[in-house]
């Protein structure tokens, strides 16, 4: 790339004076505006599992419904969700993409076929969750009477291979789209503000800023196939792109897009504006311009495994942090390189070297120390190193620092003219045969391509690690503990029909923690609001005292909670449902707790 175009310049020196600080005051605007669209459509996803609460029909129930309905403690994606159902005449088959209910955002649904047979039909679900992973379950219902158990329906352990791939390549070029536009305008605004004069920097710019929105959207569109473990055939599948929309990587897709938007705006009239006199005027614009970029890599770091273990709101700001220098640093590469090539830049190439060595350096010290923080909060610490993904880490990190040995070392000669003296014809040749024009070093230009190599790579594995499951996770929470036991179906009777009904009851380990969730239906199989529910663990020794649960009411007929247990043994659990005339019916449990 040839940056050789150039605008005049006409005007007084108060009048481009004026427009400077004017576009300043625009730029900081500017980041607010992006700051607070991210905040007002995105926040970091949950890392909380969806429980499934309740069924309908229930477990062990016996009914004939149209539809099949499974209810979660919180919102869940319908279009992202699998249902797969086994006959009594051990059939499967497959009902087609859930939906929800009247509008009930934690309630999915699939149609049970017109022909029914009676007998045990046996269910499998997944529901995806926030950290590109799933949980499921099976249970069982009956339609008109009892049979032998069928075997539970077959769903696939995990995305497609070609489904992966298309997510992860898509999560690459929005990385490497993210890296060429931050660290391009980063290079105009910190580096070299004359390269504004360039219609070739400016279609950089351009060409960057279109490439992260095309590749935005490749993941929008890739992530419905993969969250869903569905074929790259259903890319663009109405349920599944509902889906995507639906969950909440899809609302960070929607505030990326939305800051991209503000900042594109932003973008072209900083390019089109009078370039920076002044180190004051340098570093204004080189803060606006990170200020813009954090808040695009934070649409990243919302999604991220940041949000994942302890201190959450401190890693996902390193991330942020993390992730804006690396685009800095591998953008700013790329627009070295294209600097190189202009045959006018000879006499400011010291002076562009020395800030760009200065600016890498900064840059690759902020990629270690983020770096190793996030070993330690993904991983669990350099002594906890093992899987291959660990040692993706080591790696990344182990590449940042030749990057900044080789910036160290390679600009900063630069600046100071230490290059060794060549035969003066000899490396005109040289140059000229490579496009460089006179007065370049004849190495730098090998420098800067190995460098961008390296920055290349370096956004690889951060694409890789993003999309795989933090080591620490993994370890914690093993393939066999995300699937869940479906919920107890207990029917109660408090005297009179309208004390008659039933509970759906599942008690679910979390965080050291016992949590219970509680739903009531009357004998019509409809939402029952008249109960009061509470619940106590009494413990398994005397030496501790009863552990009553601070349920809340959730929603109509749903009440949950959870509670710490002080030792370990068996607890028994006590459930009372209580009606509105003072009558009320006690069911017993026993809950191991290790």
């Amino acid at each position: 790339m040839t940056l050789v175009e150039q605008r005049p310049r006409t005007g007084s020196t108060g009048t481009r004076g004026s427009a400077i600080t004017g576009g300043m005051i625009a730029w900081v605007l500017l980041v607010l505006a992006c700051w607070g669209t991210l905040l007002a459509v995105a926040a970091p996803v949950s890392t909380d599992v969806p429980v499934l609460r309740s069924t309908s029909p229930g477990a062990g129930a016996t009914a004939r419904p149209d539809d099949l309905l499974l209810s979660f403690d919180r919102p869940v994606p319908a279009g992202l969700a699998v249902v797969r159902m086994t006959d009594p005449y051990d059939r499967e088959f497959d009902p087609g993409r859930p939906t929800h209910p009247d509008g009930r955002a934690d309630t999915i649904s699939v149609p049970i076929p017109k022909q029914k047979y009676a007998g045990t039909y046996h269910v499998a679900w997944r529901v995806p969750t926030n950290q590109l992973g799933s949980v499921g379950g099976t249970f069982t219902f009956d339609l008109a009477s009892r049979s032998p158990v069928p075997a539970a329906p077959r769903l696939d352990a995990g995305p497609s291979t070609v489904a992966t791939i298309g997510f992860a390549v898509a999560q690459f070029g929005a990385l490497a789209a993210l890296a060429l536009l931050v660290g391009t305008v980063a290079f105009v605004a910190m580096v070299w503000p004359r390269a504004v004069d360039s219609t070739a920097a400016r279609r950089l710019v351009g060409y960057s800023w279109v490439g992260l929105f095309v590749a935005t959207l490749a993941v929008a569109v890739t992530y419905g196939p993969y969250a869903a473990n569905a074929p790259l055939t259903e890319t663009f599948h109405l349920g599944l792109m509902v889906g995507t929309l639906q969950s909440e990587m899809g609302a960070t897709l929607l505030a990326r897009f939305a800051v991209l938007a503000l900042a594109g705006i932003g973008l072209a009239q900083f390019m089109s504006s009078a370039p920076a006199q002044t180190v004051r005027s340098r570093l204004l614009g080189g803060g606006s311009v990170l200020g813009c970029a954090a808040a695009l890599a934070t649409t990243w770091s919302f999604a991220s495994h940041s949000v994942v273990g302890p201190l959450v709101p401190l890693s996902v700001v390193v991330d942020a942090i993390h992730l804006t220098a690396a685009a800095v640093l591998a953008g700013g590469l790329v627009m070295f390189g294209a600097v190189l090539r202009r045959k006018d830049v000879v006499a400011d190439l010291p002076a562009i070297g020395t800030r760009f060595a200065r600016t890498a350096l900064v840059c690759a010290s902020v990629l270690v120390a983020t770096g190793a923080y996030q070993i330690w909060q993904q991983v669990g610490g350099f002594t906890a190193l093992g899987t291959p993904a660990d040692w993706l880490w080591v790696a990344k990190i182990a590449l940042v620092l030749v990057l900044a040995w080789t910036g160290l070392v390679g600009y900063w000669r630069l600046g100071q003219h230490l290059y060794e003296p060549e035969s003066v014809g000899a490396a005109e040749k040289r140059r000229a045969k490579r496009g460089l024009p006179a007065g370049v070093p004849s190495r730098l230009r090998g420098l800067v391509l190995a460098q961008a190599g390296i920055a290349a790579a370096v956004v690889a594995a951060t694409t890789t690690l993003g999309v795989g499951q933090p080591s620490r996770i993994a370890r914690a929470e093993p393939a066999a503990d995300r699937q869940q036991a479906p919920p107890a179906r207990l029917a109660f009777d408090t005297g009179g029909r309208d004390g008659q009904g039933s509970l759906d009851l599942i008690v679910v380990p979390a965080a050291g923690e016992r949590a219970l969730h509680v739903s009531a239906f009357d004998l019509a199989g409809e939402v029952k609001d008249d109960l009061t529910i509470t619940a106590v663990f009494n413990p398994p020794t005397r030496s501790d005292k009863p552990v009553p649960v601070p349920l809340r009411k959730v929603a109509a007929g749903y009440s949950a909670g959870s509670v710490r247990l002080p030792s370990s043994g068996q607890w028994e659990l006590a459930l009372t449902a209580r009606s509105i005339d003072g009558k009320q019916q006690t069911f017993y449990g026993v809950v191991g707790v290790a």
